[in-house]
């Protein structure tokens, strides 16, 4: 890899591309549009349902927040799949039609859009975690695409209010701090649940004991006894 002109930074941005181009081209531009609107569809589904279905489904479910969290998923599901279901229909009517072709082209560009959006996307949230270049790794620095993802990810953050940049600032931050405060609560459980080294206890006894005794004895006893032998 490193005899190569781009590093492995420069292979994720080329695939993320043309994965996205690629899906987009064969599925083409009204439908990827159309699955866009079907999920901020069934996101409104879910906002402006779920008051209404949230008092049946805690008749059934006693536990108040898992009542809430079915009534949401189910409510967000069955809008989707439903709107899944029609941006499938309109979407092979369109690629039958004689406006197939362009269809296509349309989509193959909007899915090279959709991948920079991704990309600055990413690119943003590094930023605001690693502000310093110096603390960014040297692969993400030294890759040949960086310059490129990082001026879409200016353009994108200009585009984004000045709340939500700070906020999406302060959540970094935030999560960063709980990461920092986490890894040292388990630093100071495992300082606390190490056991202290027990020092050496010393050795009270003096001269030899027992057993050391009646081994001298029985080395002096089988010398004695060869001598004997030997004057014999």
């Amino acid at each position: 890899m490193s005899e190569l002109p781009i590093n492995f930074v420069d292979l994720v941005v080329l695939a993320v591309l043309l994965i996205s181009a690629a899906l987009a081209f064969f599925r083409g531009f009204v439908h990827e549009v159309l699955a866009i609107g079907a999920w901020l569809g069934a996101g409104l589904v879910t906002l402006y349902g779920f008051p209404h279905l949230q008092p049946y489904v805690r008749d059934i479910i006693a536990i108040d927040l898992l009542a809430d969290i079915v009534a949401g998923v189910v409510l967000f599901l069955i809008a989707l799949v439903v709107l899944a279901i029609l941006t499938r229909l309109v979407a092979a009517k369109v690629q039958n039609s004689s406006l197939g072709a362009l269809d296509r082209s349309l989509g193959l560009l909007f899915g090279l859009a959709r991948g920079a959006v991704i990309l600055a996307a990413l690119w943003l949230v590094l930023a605001w975690a690693l502000p310093q270049p110096e603390e960014r790794p040297d692969y993400i620095q030294n890759a040949k695409s960086r310059r490129i993802v990082e001026a879409g990810a200016n353009v994108l953050a200009g585009l984004l209010p000045e709340s939500l940049r700070a906020d999406g600032a302060a959540a970094v931050d935030t999560v960063k701090s709980e990461a920092e405060r986490a890894k040292k609560m388990k630093d100071a459980y495992d300082t606390l649940s190490r056991p202290a080294p027990k020092a050496d206890a010393p050795d009270t006894q003096k001269g030899y004991n027992d057993e050391t005794r009646q081994g001298l004895d029985r080395l002096i006893e089988s010398q004695t006894s060869e001598s004997g032998r030997e004057s014999e």
